[in-house]
């Protein structure tokens, strides 16, 4: 049976190597996001309030909700195992 994650990423014609007890959190998220290739092996997935971004070289991803005027963003960094290795705040924009 094919990773669920792998068949997710061949819909968006990325096809990096996972091995069947990796996962990508969030990824299903994305399906209708701008997909951006920053290098080989890094991919970043944006829509108009989150950003995913996966690095197949270090095996995480970062999860991110976007700051805005009256809400701080968010952000979550996992394995490609699915473990939270990192969660962090990120302030307001300030329009002034």
């Amino acid at each position: 049976m094919v990773n669920k994650y792998v068949e997710l990423l061949h819909k968006f014609n990325i096809h990096e190597k996972l091995n069947d007890d990796e996962i990508i959190p969030r990824l299903e998220h994305f399906i209708d996001s701008k997909i951006t290739m920053i290098r080989p092996g890094i991919y970043r997935f944006e829509k108009s309030n989150a950003v995913l971004t996966v690095n197949f070289i270090k095996r995480e991803c970062k999860d991110e909700i976007k700051p805005t005027n009256e809400s701080y963003g968010k952000s979550w960094i996992f394995n490609f195992k699915g473990d939270n290795i990192l969660e962090f705040t990120t302030a307001p924009i300030l329009n002034f």
